[in-house]
């Protein structure tokens, strides 16, 4: 069975966005300066990887720009994702 994921989405009022992988369910807590939302990957959720998820949801033109940001998530980094929405 896979293990589900958790991409925590963070929307600023400045119109920036940024996402994280987290491997277990992060504690949100919110902000008044973004929005934040928390999407489930994997099996059963809507989104069975985060592939599935980058190229059903996000505005991605290259195979190369969707493996490089997958890359970074999978890595744990903070990604700055606002110019895919």
């Amino acid at each position: 069975m896979k293990k589900v994921t958790y991409l925590e989405q963070r929307f600023f009022d400045n119109g920036t966005a940024q996402a994280k992988l987290h491997s277990t369910k992060p504690k949100i807590e919110q902000n008044q300066n973004c929005d934040i939302y928390l999407e489930s990957i994997g099996k059963g959720q809507p989104h069975e990887t985060l592939e599935a998820y980058v190229t059903e949801e996000l505005c991605i033109e290259t195979r190369e720009e969707i493996e490089s940001l997958i890359e970074k998530l999978q890595a744990g980094e903070w990604v700055d994702f606002g110019q895919y929405c």
